[in-house]
């Protein structure tokens, strides 16, 4: 529904790679940063790089927000805002921060830097 209602503007399963891939992955198909405020309570590496089922990541407008939390509560889904999309760099908490250029360049000289 939150497709279909143009509510939602970007949706990405969490699944090979995690959250912070997924989240990677995300601002460089849209050529936009990202800043992830989520707290880490336990450990970093299974939060940010822990391949879990049933999780999407999602952006929408600042505007929407009202309407998604009442189409999650409607079909029991549970929703948490973990961030803002915005900027030139991809910053994780206080863990991690890049700039979406240099993340990007990375992503895509990986495979040939790895055969080098």
């Amino acid at each position: 529904m939150g497709i279909k209602n143009k509510i939602i503007k970007s949706a990405h399963d969490v699944s090979d790679g995690g959250v912070a891939v997924n989240i990677i992955e995300s601002c460089i198909s849209g050529e936009i940063g990202a800043n992830i405020n989520e707290e880490i309570i336990n450990r970093w590496d299974a939060a940010l790089f822990g391949e879990t089922q049933s999780k999407i990541i999602v952006s929408i407008s600042p505007y929407d927000i009202n309407e998604l939390t009442i189409l999650a509560n409607q079909n029991s889904v549970p929703i948490k805002t973990v961030g803002k999309v915005g900027g030139d760099s991809i910053v994780f908490s206080n863990l991690i921060s890049i700039t979406l250029e240099e993340v990007a360049k990375k992503w895509d000289t990986s495979l040939e830097n790895l055969l080098n």
